[in-house]
């Protein structure tokens, strides 16, 4: 496992490749794998100030039915380590019942 970066220095392109790949998410007597699905751009104000532009990330659970909550979560990836990041979900997947989540960061 890698040593985690600090959610301070992470931007869109931090995540972008990482597309398709999972995170571990362990709360507290849970284990869920979730797949990063997608990275999409927010809307930005143009303050010049910002030291990052917003983004948010898209995550599809693999458990059908497993609802982690709104919160902060621990999430592991191999090549990131361990970052604390707030979830939210945000749907289920008709299909398969999984979860849908969504992570906002400015």
């Amino acid at each position: 496992m890698a040593e985690s970066v600090s959610l301070a220095d992470v931007t869109h392109a931090t995540f972008e490749p990482l597309v398709g790949q999972r995170f571990v998410v362990r709360w507290p007597d849970v284990t869920e794998e979730l797949v990063l699905s997608n990275v999409k751009m927010s809307p930005t104000d143009g303050d010049p100030r910002r030291k990052r532009l917003p983004f948010s990330l898209f995550f599809k659970g693999t458990t059908p039915n497993l609802v982690l909550n709104q919160q902060m979560h621990p999430m592991a990836h191999e090549g990131l380590g361990t970052l604390e990041i707030f979830i939210v979900p945000i749907g289920q997947d008709p299909d398969n019942g999984t979860i849908l989540y969504q992570a906002a960061f400015s």
